[in-house]
């Protein structure tokens, strides 16, 4: 008999745990617990943007808490900044192993002529370049709707 192994899963999406971090933590670099989704093959919705005039596919993940990339992406990068050290924790989802981040740096991303600059974390772990819901959000890539039904109220 022969045994199937499940496809390999890529992490993809990193949350902040609601316990532990606020938006104001990830500003200022403070030891933040992440929690890192993994998912099997699907379609997934990617764009290019620019970072340091070199094009990079991006992931764009509406549950990412902070911008990740793979050491890799960034070692591909013409000159790119120093890599800072952090105290950010960043935790597998499926199993809460810790995933190693080999630092952070800040750099501007640019998608069409929309531009931002933001924080970007690095590891080894994880594959590509995943983008976050505010990231996305300001270079114009993701928009998001409240729909809600109205109430209707009787008077009598």
């Amino acid at each position: 008999m022969i045994s199937q192994k499940s496809p390999k899963k890529a992490i993809r999406a990193v949350t902040a745990s609601p316990t532990t971090a606020s938006n104001s933590d990830m500003d200022n670099d403070q030891p933040v617990v992440h929690v890192i989704h993994a998912i099997g093959n699907r379609r997934l919705p990617t764009c290019q943007v620019v970072l340091h005039y070199q094009p990079v596919s991006a992931l764009i993940d509406t549950r990412v808490s902070i911008n990740l990339m793979a050491e890799d992406v960034y070692q591909r990068l013409t000159d790119p900044p120093p890599l800072r050290p952090t105290l950010a924790q960043v935790n597998a989802f499926a199993n809460r192993h810790p995933v190693d981040i080999a630092g952070i740096f800040t750099m501007d991303v640019t998608n069409d002529s929309t531009k931002m600059t933001t924080k970007i974390y690095v590891s080894e772990e994880v594959t590509g370049f995943l983008l976050n819901c505010r990231a996305a959000q300001s270079l114009n890539l993701y928009t998001s709707y409240s729909v809600f039904t109205p109430a209707v109220w009787e008077t009598l």
